[in-house]
């Protein structure tokens, strides 16, 4: 079952529900499910995270009319407090490059040079070494997934929705299941 169809069997259930979005970049863009499904208001909740400055703040405005959705700016991590977030430094439409470039992020070095490569199908093939060239880090506030729950008083969450660029992995299993 892909999100929108998710969100729509939890919506027609007519009882309150939480969901909660990593990473959710600006919130108003086409690939993402919740924007459409939360911007005017639901039975449930959205905690909608994102860690880049720049893109929560844009996230808070563009969500700041919808009722039950919280956005916070903060990251999935294996720890509380700050870590190194790798980006790319430039808004890749001003370079020629497409807008959804500027949603590949990851708190891990390696990915996002893995993950650029593994893109170069979509990503031009001579826009790679830009890319690269163009990374840069901002340092994120970040929390684990139990720090997190226990902070929003979260004690079931009925929708995960992840895009953290292959990390779900390791945000599953730091999760405390009990």
């Amino acid at each position: 079952m892909n999100v929108t169809d998710a969100l729509a069997q939890l919506e027609a259930e007519q009882k309150p529900f939480t969901v909660v979005q990593l990473v959710a970049y600006i919130g108003n863009t086409p690939n993402d499910p919740c924007w459409e499904f939360f911007k005017e208001g639901s039975y449930g909740r959205l905690f909608a995270l994102e860690p880049i400055q720049e893109y929560f703040s844009q996230l808070a405005e563009n969500y700041a009319c919808a009722p039950g959705v919280f956005c916070l700016r903060m990251a999935i991590a294996d720890h509380d407090g700050w870590a190194t977030m790798f980006k790319l430094g430039v808004k890749a439409q001003d370079h020629g490059g497409e807008p959804w470039h500027n949603q590949l992020s990851s708190l891990k070095e390696e990915r996002l040079g893995e993950m650029w490569a593994r893109h170069e199908g979509r990503v031009n093939r001579h826009d790679l070494p830009f890319l690269l060239a163009n990374r840069v880090t901002e340092e994120v506030p970040c929390k684990t997934f139990g720090s997190f729950c226990k902070q929003q008083g979260l004690k079931s969450i009925d929708l995960l929705v992840m895009d953290v660029e292959g990390s779900e992995v390791d945000i599953l299993t730091s999760m405390d299941w009990e």
